[in-house]
């Protein structure tokens, strides 16, 4: 399976953005940590998840170490059978 969205890291401290997949209680990184300012722009990514299950989860964190109120958004989350890159 393959895990699509959108996201917009932008601000000096922004931290980590890391992407989990959750089965059964245990938690997998599904995508390369993105760290740092990104930009002011909205960009695509895509994540394979191997053996999607009902019940399973996938999570998004992000780790700053400031206050400065770095912004993170994402949007248009998707699950599609093959990731086309």
């Amino acid at each position: 399976m393959c895990v699509r969205f959108w996201y917009h890291m932008f601000g000096v401290d922004i931290g980590q953005l890391r992407v989990y997949r959750t089965s059964q209680g245990q938690s997998q990184l599904v995508y390369p940590l993105l760290s740092a300012d990104q930009g002011n722009v909205w960009r695509q990514a895509s994540a394979t998840v191997n053996s999607f299950s009902y019940g399973d989860r996938v999570s998004f964190m992000l780790w700053t170490l400031y206050s400065q109120k770095p912004f993170l958004s994402i949007c248009g989350l998707g699950v599609v059978k093959i990731c086309s890159f």
